[in-house]
This record gives structure tokens, C-alpha cells and sequence, in this order.
């Protein structure tokens, strides 16, 4: 979710704590204290949400979004571009390598786009996700993010099921 509207909804709904996810790419101080206060999982967007998170709650970690456009040749979808210098989503590549105490990191969010069909650009950049995570030596969770497409035209599907069997051999590999 990305809105207090939506964390107020699912709180309502009876989820609670870290079942909730939450990603926004405009976070401000009351949002964040709200954040907190609900137990959600958060991944921050930025090096200055970063900033203004570890002084309002420093012993709280979180988990970033990442734009890995430079590791990978990023797609262009209608909604535009996710990841890439095209976008600004995400803590990029050089400034996840910035981070000065990457054990405050809990956890990594990817995002690639939205409606895509290509499994194997899934399988990419989620490879990148995790070489990338090797550098957090805390890490609880890789957050893969949706962007499955969805036909207009009902003769297109996403192959959700061999998506699921190569997810499942990609993350077994890494395990």
C-alpha cells in the first residue's frame, strides 16, 4: 500500500504489524510516525526518507525500494518507466552502495513496471535484486513487487504458473 487511506482500510480489515507492507514515494513526517506506530513493514524511496527516518526512529529498521535500471535494460511500459534514470523510484544502484550502515536495512523492494508480460525481464532483474543483496548483511526480506500485465485484448495472459516454477528455482538457487 502507499497511502495512509489504504493503511487505515487494511488495518480495518483486520491486519495488523508486519503483515502490512507499505511503499510511497512521498513520505512526510507525520505519514512516517504513523508508519510506525502501525508495525507495517516499510520500504523507504530515497536517501532523504532515509535521512529523516533513522533521526525520528533510530532503532526502527526498514526496508528500501531499489532501482536497479543500470544493472539491467529497463522496459518501458505505458505507466512509463519504474526503474532506470528515467524513473524516480527507488534508491539507485550507487546510492544503495552509499549507505553508510547497511545493517539498519531489513529488507530490499522491487518494482520493475507494470504490465509486463516478459517472465525472463522478471527473472533479471529480480537476479540483480539479489546480487545486489549481498551487500546488507541483515536482511530479512526481498520484497519482488507485482507489474504482471493484464490483457486488453483477452488473448494475452501472463503465464503465471511458469512464472511461479522459475521463481521458485531462482530463489531456491539463491537460498
Amino acid at each position: 500500500m502507499n497511502s495512509l487511506i489504504h493503511l487505515d482500510e487494511v488495518q480495518k480489515a483486520g491486519f495488523v504489524g508486519d503483515e502490512i507492507i507499505f511503499t510511497s514515494s512521498a513520505l512526510d513526517k507525520t505519514t512516517m510516525s504513523k508508519i510506525s506506530e502501525s508495525g507495517a513493514q516499510l520500504n523507504l524511496d530515497s536517501p532523504n526518507q532515509l535521512k529523516q527516518w533513522q533521526n525520528m526512529f533510530p532503532d526502527i529498521r526498514v526496508g528500501i525500494r531499489c532501482n536497479i535500471g543500470d544493472k539491467v535494460e529497463p522496459y518501458s511500459t505505458r505507466a512509463g518507466f519504474f526503474i532506470d534514470k528515467q524513473s524516480r523510484l527507488g534508491f539507485t544502484v550507487e546510492e544503495m552502495q552509499s549507505i553508510g550502515n547497511k545493517s539498519f536495512i531489513r529488507g530490499l523492494h522491487l518494482y520493475v513496471g507494470t504490465d509486463i508480460f516478459d517472465i525472463k525481464y522478471f527473472l533479471n532483474c529480480y537476479t540483480e535484486l539479489i546480487e545486489l543483496s549481498k551487500i546488507f548483511p541483515n536482511l530479512e526480506y526481498l520484497n519482488f513487487g507485482g507489474g504482471f500485465g493484464v490483457s486488453e485484448d483477452g488473448e494475452t495472459n501472463f503465464d503465471v504458473r511458469t512464472f511461479g516454477v522459475k521463481v521458485t528455482e531462482l530463489m531456491q538457487k539463491a537460498s
